[in-house]
């Protein structure tokens, strides 16, 4: 009867370790994405390309959060000749899709876009109807992350374990006479001459 309850008592403990376990493994948050090492393209609107989004501006504004630019990176829009364009804008004339103001402008697809500085960068397209429909897209680039670990500066080496002050041999080692001195050392080596 007590082997019985004992093996009771064991399983009981055993399910809620598990349990305690499994629910702890679930709380833990996951690692925020990293940058891939290197200069990395990134297709706007990966397979959707740049268009007129059916989800709107939500669509392009997922996209871009699920990514990380750094300095260096590259943009590719990818859309038909003549029926659209891509556009560097402010802040401002990417709130209220006005492209009359451009900071710079491709027309010919693809659009490839090199990311040359950190911070907040906004693209539209000035076709009429086309940015106020959605297709639009704020990025934030970040300067890039070092690609090598840094070095630790350049110190003298310190000793594993401290240095100690040399020891006195105990009493009991301690000659009371000094030994004479060898005369013959290659006899200590090689055994007595031939």
């Amino acid at each position: 009867m007590a082997r019985r309850l004992g093996g009771v008592i064991f399983a009981v403990a055993a399910a809620v370790m598990a349990a305690l376990l499994s629910g702890s493994a679930a709380q833990v948050p996951a690692p925020p994405p990293e940058h891939p090492k290197g200069v990395v393209t990134y297709t706007v609107g990966d397979a959707m390309g740049w268009t007129i989004p059916a989800g709107g501006a939500a669509a392009y504004e997922a996209w871009a959060n699920s990514q990380i630019f750094e300095v260096g990176d590259i943009l590719v829009f990818n859309f038909n000749d003549g029926a659209h364009d891509v556009a560097e804008v402010t802040e401002t004339a990417f709130n209220s899709c006005d492209g009359t103001n451009t900071l710079s402008i491709s027309t010919v697809p693809p659009a490839r876009i090199t990311l040359a500085t950190a911070g907040q960068h906004f693209f539209i397209c000035t076709v009429p109807g086309h940015c106020s429909s959605g297709q639009k897209v704020a990025i934030n680039v970040t300067a890039p992350s070092p690609r090598h670990p840094p070095q630790p500066s350049r110190r003298p080496r310190q000793p594993l374990l401290p240095l100690l002050p040399p020891r006195r041999p105990p009493p009991w080692l301690q000659l009371s006479h000094p030994l004479p001195p060898l005369r013959h050392p290659r006899r200590l080596l090689h055994g007595p001459a031939p």
